[in-house]
């Protein structure tokens, strides 16, 4: 190489080192954010599955406690939730810290395969760094590379896999078969949707190429090439189809997972006929989400085009890009619906597409090596431009009880339930991520799901022999449930309270003793009664009984509120102390007044200690506009 091409190269290189570095350091900046994020629903679900191997040890058919009893409703075979919970067992690191580092650490292990592709098709160097480069700005791998999800450990089995390949291109041989097999097997165990679309690409080059090399279709059927490829593609399919039996028939124990097995969500996974044809796929997903974010949109569009039909110097390479360009497409074509509603599944294929712009890269430099180092550089400047706008001040927030509803409520399940009680919660569809942010076992009901009016009359039948510890709505009053759970927590004599827009439902374990409580001469705080508006018509009864209250020597270790009603009639209600940014003494009580005599007024009683203290403030409570007894 003379000093003209030298010199690009070099720039080159140290833009894939910055690019690197750049990564590396959101990776590992925020690493500590907890996964409440986009896609928050498969975050916390992966969490939970690592959460419970931490507690209880790996087993196969692992616990994701969010779909009621029995507990587990495995979907991937559970690799890197498995190594995520031995690493945090090993070292003491925290779970989530350690399951975005290893997210990251799977990314950046896809670049030790992607090295030898390069050396076995003798590309050149430049090919490398290009790859790096685009790789490491990429938005949806600076992003998607560090949540806390299986996407890169699927992503690197299945790259690791490829170098094997190309051996069994060059000398059909068991040993390279085996390699393929193995790292193939992986990938479609932790996510067959990242694997199959790949598998069926391989393949048929690999049968394409039999053929071609050949001279003849009946080399398909010589017995060393059936070995190999059986050993190769139809073991790997095997071993993956007889998982997804295994795990359906586990689903169908679960009430919940009996409506999650494979042949159930076989629509939502595989996606409609005229979904493939859709403006949501290929403008949504394929052009604005895959093209205009990652690839450099008319840039990384036309580099494609030529690098199929007139890529010069490398007749063969041309072949490596339309591959590249068919693995980086098909899955979108395959599992259109997934790719439309899902902005994480770009992980799967991206890179694929991002080679393919690097062979292309490499083959300009051939001829005009500052050209390639403009195109890169263009390219790498408008991913982080997308990353910037799109990505980063979501990757800036730091989660806590004061933003965050599921966090609120989960401390709030934390402090108010036993680790061996569960709860059962309604408006959250089937997220995992109150049932993670509180580290209970839930049942969190899908609106789908088939007995819902049961689970709403009846949740204790759905948490098995787990003692139900709390009821959870996170829903508007318009929504049955609400209704419902203001029903049972009355009968059950509960107290609730709402936390950030969530009614949340506990057992009334603590009582006060009438004979105890003393008149206090002041009480420092505030106290507001009123019906909540966001409740609706179904829930028209319930007021909301929210303020702060300091003890006469700090902080009360509970409050209490005194209901008397027109006939005389007092009730005792437990509040809930609830995180509100305004104070760190807020309490929240729910009360349903359909069952109340009239109008009623409240009094607020603070225990600090065996000191039971009344406040001198009393409240008024209008009449109740709704009976839902």
């Amino acid at each position: 190489m003379d000093n003209a091409q030298r010199w690009p190269e070099r720039l080159l290189e140290l833009l894939a080192a910055l690019c690197f570095m750049f990564a590396t350091f959101v990776a590992v900046r925020y690493a500590g954010q907890a996964p409440y994020d986009l896609h928050a629903f498969r975050q916390t679900q992966t969490a939970l599955t690592a959460y419970w191997f931490l507690q209880d040890g790996f087993r196969l058919a692992y616990e994701t406690p969010v779909g009621g009893y029995p507990w587990s409703i495995p979907f991937e075979f559970p690799i890197y939730q498995a190594l995520v919970a031995g690493i945090a067992k090993v070292t003491g690191c925290h779970l989530e810290i350690a399951g975005r580092l290893l997210s990251y650490v799977f990314l950046c292990a896809c670049v030790f395969p992607a090295r030898q592709i390069v050396s076995k098709l003798a590309l050149p160097r430049t090919v490398f760094l290009a790859f790096v480069a685009l790789l490491f700005s990429s938005p949806v791998y600076l992003y998607w590379g560090r949540t806390f999800m299986i996407e890169t450990a699927a992503l690197f089995f299945a790259v690791a896999a490829i170098p094997f390949w190309l051996d069994m291109l060059k000398r059909p041989a068991l040993r390279p078969a085996l390699g393929f097999a193995v790292f193939s097997t992986l990938a479609i165990l932790q996510k067959a949707t990242t694997e199959i679309p790949l598998l069926g690409v391989l393949g048929a080059a690999w049968l394409w190429h039999l053929v071609r090399s050949s001279g003849t279709v009946a080399a398909l059927w010589r017995k060393e090439n059936l070995a190999i490829g059986m050993l190769a593609f139809i073991v790997p399919l095997a071993i993956g189809a007889a998982w997804v039996i295994y795990s359906d028939v586990i689903k169908s124990e679960n009430p919940l997972g009996v409506q999650l097995t494979s042949r159930a969500l076989n629509a939502w996974n595989w996606g409609r006929p005229e979904q493939r044809f859709s403006a949501d796929l290929l403008v949504g997903a394929l052009w604005k989400r895959l093209f205009e974010q990652n690839l450099g949109g008319y840039v990384g569009a036309f580099a494609l085009c030529v690098g199929i039909t007139r890529l010069p110097y490398f007749a063969s390479s041309r072949t490596a890009v339309a591959l590249c360009v068919a693995a980086g497409l098909l899955p979108l074509f395959l599992f259109s619906n997934l790719y439309i509603v899902h902005k994480y599944y770009l992980a799967a294929n991206t890179m694929a597409l991002l080679f393919g712009l690097s062979i292309v890269a490499g083959a300009v430099s051939r001829i005009r090596a500052e050209l390639t180092l403009v195109g890169v550089t263009l390219v790498v400047a408008l991913n982080l431009s997308v990353f910037v706008r799109e990505y980063l001040l979501v990757t800036e927030i730091v989660f806590s009880a004061r933003n965050s509803t599921e966090i609120a409520v989960g401390e709030v399940l934390q402090r108010e339930t036993a680790p061996t009680q569960s709860f059962v919660a309604f408006g959250n569809d089937w997220s995992s991520s109150l049932a993670y942010a509180s580290r209970r076992k839930s049942f969190t009901v899908a609106p789908f799901f088939a007995r819902y009016t049961e689970a709403q009359e009846h949740p204790e039948r759905f948490v098995g022999d787990e003692s139900l510890g709390a009821v959870v709505a996170c829903v508007p009053g318009a929504n049955s449930a609400l209704a419902a759970v203001l029903r049972w927590t009355a009968d059950q004599g509960w107290t609730m309270g709402n936390v950030r827009g969530c009614y949340v439902a506990v057992a009334a374990k603590r009582t006060v003793p009438i004979d105890a409580v003393v008149d206090a001469s002041s009480c420092e705080g505030d106290v507001v009664a009123k019906f909540n508006p966001s409740a609706g018509d179904a829930a028209a009864s319930l007021v909301d009984v929210l303020g702060w209250v300091a003890g006469s020597h700090g902080r009360p270790d509970e409050v209490f509120v005194s209901v008397t009603d027109e006939a005389g009639s007092t009730s005792m209600r437990r509040a809930i102390r609830t995180p509100r940014s305004a104070t760190a003494d807020a309490f929240d009580v729910a009360i349903e007044t359909s069952r109340l005599h009239g109008a009623a007024h409240l009094r607020i009683i603070r225990q600090t200690g065996s000191a039971f203290e009344r406040c001198p403030w009393v409240v008024d409570l209008p009449a109740a506009t709704t009976n839902l007894r």
